[in-house]
């Protein structure tokens, strides 16, 4: 048996307060169409644990 996965990828969010609410559709939507989702490099915009929270929520 041949099994596949739909492996998704992403970088450069640089989430910061601007971006409230962007992401969580496209998170939604990938989520339906990938079994795994690579989120790499610059996920928020300076690293402030506000921006990680803020992307957590998006997630």
């Amino acid at each position: 048996m041949n099994k596949k996965t739909t492996i998704a990828a992403l970088g450069d969010i640089h989430m910061n307060a601007s971006q409230h609410g962007k992401w969580k559709s496209k998170f939604e939507d990938i989520s339906h169409k990938a079994k795994v989702l690579l989120l790499c490099g610059d996920l928020t915009d300076t690293g402030d644990e506000e921006e990680a929270d803020l992307l957590i929520a998006e997630l």
